[in-house]
């Protein structure tokens, strides 16, 4: 039994490690987005300004860019346009882990068209 619990000291030792490691760097990410984004506002600032599409300078180019992002504001209404007009390619598929499993532990049936599974795997907590 002591070589068993040598293996799950270090994996707890190992996990906490990497868990404050993945937390700093996440802090550290968000800090050098930020100034990212307040450089690039900066920036953006200035070519509206000059009236220009971008800048090339010796150390690279900076330019702006369109970008697009699309969300549902409503499902109920997009779901009706989408059967009215036959457009169920703007739906991307998906189903609720969720809703399914709690549909399951409720005794329902899988919904036809849902893949299930499941399997183990080790976890260890501290003592």
């Amino acid at each position: 039994m002591q070589k068993i619990d040598n293996v799950v000291r270090a994996y707890i030792a190992k996990r906490d490690i990497l868990e404050k490691t993945a937390s700093e760097h996440r802090a550290q990410e968000a800090a050098l987005r930020a100034e990212l984004e307040t450089i690039e506002s900066w920036l953006l600032r200035q070519m509206y300004r000059d009236g220009v599409e971008g800048y090339n300078t010796p150390h690279g180019t900076a330019y702006h860019t369109k970008y697009t992002s699309v969300t549902v504001a409503d499902w109920p209404t997009i779901l009706a346009y989408a059967r009215e007009n036959d457009a169920f390619d703007l739906i991307k598929p998906g189903v609720s882990k969720t809703a399914v499993v709690q549909l399951l532990d409720a005794g329902g049936a899988l919904p036809p068209g849902v893949k299930y599974s499941e399997g183990k795997r080790v976890a260890v907590r501290r003592a």
